[in-house]
């Protein structure tokens, strides 16, 4: 008999981690914005390492801030997210060309994100990623 072992999580209400989920998710939005943008124009993505060392750069805008406000680990697994859908993306466009049949319909990109119920908030919690099938086992309550 295979027995399944999950662990569950109640977060109370926490003003930094929210106002740190909140910067992700700002950080997040972002860099999304501007791989969208370079893919609307037609132009090259920029990597992950073209994206940290733009965003490790302050902006005149504090509002703009968020890669400087999030520690260094959360910000750039941050953007490193963002990288990483992107690229899901064209990796579901080139299969849905080859095998359409096995999609409900065209691949698109996300949109913006305006929930920050969890923007990988596992760097914030644990300080490294964890499995994502953890994830499911996981239930975060009054996050925000």
């Amino acid at each position: 008999m295979k027995v399944n072992r999950t662990e569950q999580i109640y977060i109370r209400e926490n003003s930094t981690l929210s106002r740190m989920c909140h910067l992700s998710k700002n950080l997040y939005n972002q860099v999304n914005y501007m791989l969208k943008q370079q893919f609307l124009n037609h132009e090259k993505l920029s990597g992950y390492n073209e994206l940290a060392k733009q965003f490790s750069i302050p902006s005149d805008m504090e509002e703009h801030n968020n890669y400087q406000k999030l520690p260094a680990q959360t910000a750039q697994w941050t953007i490193r997210k963002a990288v990483q859908s992107w690229n899901s993306f064209f990796r579901a466009l080139k299969t849905w060309k080859k095998h359409p049949d096995i999609f409900k319909g065209t691949p698109f990109h996300g949109t913006i994100r305006s929930c920050h119920r969890r923007i990988d908030c596992d760097m914030l919690l644990f300080g490294k990623p964890i499995d994502p099938l953890l994830w499911r086992s996981l239930s975060v309550r009054n996050f925000t």
